[in-house]
């Protein structure tokens, strides 16, 4: 893996001043329109994003795929052979965690689901 080496300021903000914590509801509501969106998203837009994304990073452009839906994604990742060795392991365990348990939470919510 290529070393990174980032021209950006490694700042790390541990609490938020009052000002921001006035503006943080609306910045909420916000992300959470925009992560319940099922419109097709604007695929040159997004690539734009990515690609000045990893300029200014120093990191190497990556492939960029795009997919129908989240799950069409999961089912092509999972059918890499040697995942690990192709995302690296430390990807490929977050991967694991974020992607099993996030299916784990949907598959509990529709058997505790009630039934009218």
């Amino acid at each position: 893996m290529p070393k990174r080496v980032s021209k950006m300021p490694k700042h790390i903000v541990y609490e938020l001043s009052p000002e921001q914590e006035i503006f943080l509801p609306k910045y909420i509501e916000k992300w959470k329109a925009i992560a319940t969106l099922t419109q097709p998203i604007d695929r040159e837009k997004v690539e734009a994003a990515i690609r000045a994304a990893y300029k200014a990073s120093d990191f190497p452009e990556p492939e960029i795929i795009f997919f129908s839906n989240p799950f069409a994604a999961i089912k092509e990742i999972l059918e890499i052979k040697n995942l690990k060795t192709y995302l690296g392991k430390d990807i490929s365990g977050k991967f694991d965690k974020r992607v099993f348990t996030h299916l784990d939470h949907l598959i509990e919510r529709q058997i505790d689901k009630p039934t009218n």
